[in-house]
């Protein structure tokens, strides 16, 4: 991290995914609190000059009028209004702002609208979201894909039981060349179960569902190999190859909300991820057995080359 004082602000410089974010403070806002969030996941060892980003905070005074919760989101442009914070991300250009009260920045919204902000820019530079959990073994990020209640989570935290470390429990954000897989492995969020017991873990809203919430016990930024395991459901554990055609029609079909606007470049990215290793993983009512069954295949699983 870098700190540039200039005559009316304060600008730093972050690394999210390899892409390189410039964050500049306006009307002597206080960076302290985005300073924490960002840097954590601040990677320099991968920093990319090529398609910076670009972000001015500034604060505003307490007694403006404060503008009507807000959300619109298109192909390459995101505008949210919330209590008063305000974010607008123009993708095709790289560049974005936040507004905030003054004192705003304690304010809970203000984290969640900031990483909305910076991934928002990040993946119109280049690194692509898509809807899957991965955990590496043997270097290779293994990415377990699915729509919400596929298992993605679940076998997250399955692996991260198996020793693995864990790229991100929901989404992966996908650098085509070099390839390279990201993620943020915050935590592992769960749906309460009557067959698990997750102790006084807190809990925390998560695509509109309330979710137990679970530390990381080993995580990473990046894997720079990968396989890919499309998630179904079904009596046994069973791991067979897929055509990579396939995966992509079951991936990008319907997508959900937030990972509609990236078209044929999500088709490319499973393409990547899936070069090395297409599956189809069905899952039984034992997430561990899955992970046991994988391990037990990995020779297989890394040895197979699609057509």
């Amino acid at each position: 991290m870098r700190t540039m004082p200039t005559e009316n602000s304060t600008v730093d410089r972050f690394t999210l995914f390899g892409v390189i974010v410039h964050i500049e403070y306006e009307n002597g806002c206080e960076p302290d609190s985005t300073r924490l969030l960002l840097s954590r996941w601040n990677t320099p060892d991968f920093a990319d000059a090529a398609n910076p980003v670009y972000i001015v905070i500034r604060s505003y005074a307490v007694n403006q009028d404060l503008p009507e919760d807000t959300f619109i989101a298109e192909e390459t442009s995101l505008l949210i209004c919330r209590n008063g914070i305000v974010i607008f991300a123009d993708g095709a250009s790289g560049r974005g702002f936040c507004s905030y009260p003054a004192g705003g920045h304690a304010n809970g919204e203000f984290p969640e609208l900031i990483d909305m902000l910076a991934l928002f820019l990040v993946a119109h530079a280049g690194r692509i979201p898509l809807h899957a959990s991965a955990a590496v073994h043997d270097n290779t990020a293994v990415i377990f894909a699915g729509r919400s209640g596929a298992g993605k989570s679940t076998m997250a935290f399955a692996a991260s039981g198996a020793g693995m470390a864990v790229l991100s429990d929901d989404t992966i954000y996908v650098q085509r060349e070099p390839l390279r897989v990201w993620g943020i492995p915050a935590a592992i969020h769960l749906l309460a179960s009557r067959e698990a017991d997750y102790g006084n873990s807190p809990m925390r809203f998560r695509g509109g569902k309330l979710k137990h919430a679970l530390p990381v016990s080993r995580g990473l930024h990046v894997a720079e190999q990968a396989v890919l395991c499309v998630l179904t459901r079904g009596e046994e554990v069973a791991i067979d190859p897929m055509d990579i055609d396939e995966a992509v029609d079951m991936l990008t079909h319907d997508p959900e909300p937030g990972y509609e606007f990236y078209g044929s470049r999500s088709a490319d990215a499973i393409r990547a991820v899936a070069a090395r290793g297409c599956w189809r993983l069905t899952l039984s009512h034992d997430p561990a057995a899955a992970i046991a069954a994988l391990l037990d295949a990995w020779p297989r699983i890394v040895g197979c080359r699609p057509a």
